[in-house]
């Protein structure tokens, strides 16, 4: 019949060219390709591949052209590297006041170059100054075409805060210092989960801040490490859909150098729903040192925005802490200038949890409440929040912070 369009005749693929400007070598993108030379032309699989490369960090696009040669059909795959990086650089801030005398603030630097080496290799480095000075380095280095497997040789200074805290006043505050190396190898899993095993090596000292007066305690440490993530959060700084699982087990061991033997388990959880312009994120993170009793540097903190929030930034501290939470925001809209417009957000939270030093004191009687309410702005720099906390014994906060909370 005239005019009717005529079905769509896959050509078999002659040939695979790949057009690849980027540094990465050329057998790392053609490991992400599954199409096949001699079969015909299968549009699904085409795009799967076009979404495996283009999730490759340095490239900004991934494009196919089918070009006739010779009579034959070859497929031409198209990459372009980034025109921004390949260095990036993230700021953070935290500000937390109680209005009574006590304040406390972190500013923070992320570096991450990417595309270091012709296997994709990324150098992160963090710096943070304040309350907690930190300095971290991480080398990631794949160690396939596929970009699956990988080693990651890293090192990490800092130095914290530990309170003994008891209805309402710090008995004791402890300043704990710690230099920790460690070596990991692991597994990805596209862009949304990885496995990591691995070991870490370090040595710090804890001293009395506030208190009776007291020597300091030399202690090293030494542990097998492993985690498991899962990140299927469609926007990591005000998240819509989807979610996000960590879990992290750390096994000391006085083979490995430690002063003592035992556990340690993290385990986070949070999803996210969203209808029009309103979201409500759920999640629940859980810190414990199981059966076994750890020393005072290992106790876990707890306080803080969004960590009951109305304490000061890591307040609480124990061998095991718990932490629930309903945070809810709306989209008012955006602020800014043509296409410098940043996304608005207002919304609170409820929270429950707290921080206990044996495994008998937990109890649902113990849980402490608390609660927020915030505005937020989707930032050029990440997001950016002003809220005001407040939880049970009379704790009140207002907290000023730049960057990831989820």
């Amino acid at each position: 019949e005239a005019g009717r369009r005529q079905p769509f005749t896959p050509p078999v693929i002659a040939a695979i060219d790949l057009e690849n400007p980027a540094p990465l070598s050329t057998e790392v993108v053609k490991a992400q390709i599954q199409t096949k030379a001699g079969e015909p032309l299968n549009l699904e699989t085409l795009e799967t591949d076009l979404k495996r490369i283009y999730s490759i960090s340095t490239y900004e696009k991934a494009d196919f052209r089918l070009v006739e040669r010779e009579g034959k059909t070859n497929l031409v795959i198209d990459t372009k590297e980034k025109g921004w990086g390949p260095s990036y650089l993230r700021l953070g801030l935290a500000l937390d006041n109680d209005f009574k005398g006590s304040a406390g603030y972190n500013l923070s630097a992320n570096l991450t170059t990417l595309g270091i080496n012709r296997r994709g290799a990324e150098w992160e480095n963090a710096f943070q100054f304040g309350d907690t000075p930190r300095v971290f380095s991480e080398f990631y280095q794949p160690l396939d075409e596929t970009l699956q497997y990988f080693i990651a040789p890293r090192i990490e200074y800092k130095s914290w805060n530990i309170n003994g805290f008891y209805q309402g006043s710090t008995l004791v505050q402890y300043r704990a210092t710690a230099l920790e190396a460690g070596l990991d190898l692991g597994r990805q899993f596209g862009k949304w989960g990885q496995f990591r095993i691995g070991l870490r090596r370090g040595y710090g000292d804890v001293g009395v801040r506030i208190g009776p007066p007291a020597g300091d305690i030399k202690f090293n440490s030494g542990a097998l490490f492993t985690s498991l993530s899962y990140n299927r959060l469609d926007n990591f700084n005000f998240p819509r859909h989807g979610t996000v699982a960590d879990a992290v087990w750390m096994i000391p061991r006085k083979e490995l150098g430690s002063d003592y033997s035992g556990n340690g388990l993290l385990v986070s959880w949070l999803s996210a729903f969203s209808v029009q312009r309103h979201t409500l994120l759920t999640s629940m993170t859980i810190q414990s040192a199981l059966n076994s009793e750890g020393p005072l540097q290992n106790s876990y903190p707890l306080g803080g925005f969004l960590n009951l929030s109305g304490f000061a930034t890591d307040e609480l501290s124990g061998q095991h802490t718990g932490l629930a939470r309903l945070v809810y925001y709306y989209e008012l809209g955006s602020t800014g200038l043509g296409e410098f417009r940043m996304p608005l957000y207002i919304g609170g939270s409820l929270e429950g949890g707290n921080a206990w030093a044996t495994k008998s004191e937990i109890s649902g009687r113990s849980l402490l409440l608390a609660g927020s309410l915030l505005v937020g702005a989707d930032t050029y720099l990440g997001p950016l929040y002003l809220a005001y906390g407040q939880a049970e014994g009379g704790h009140h906060s207002f907290y000023l912070y730049l960057g990831h909370k989820f």
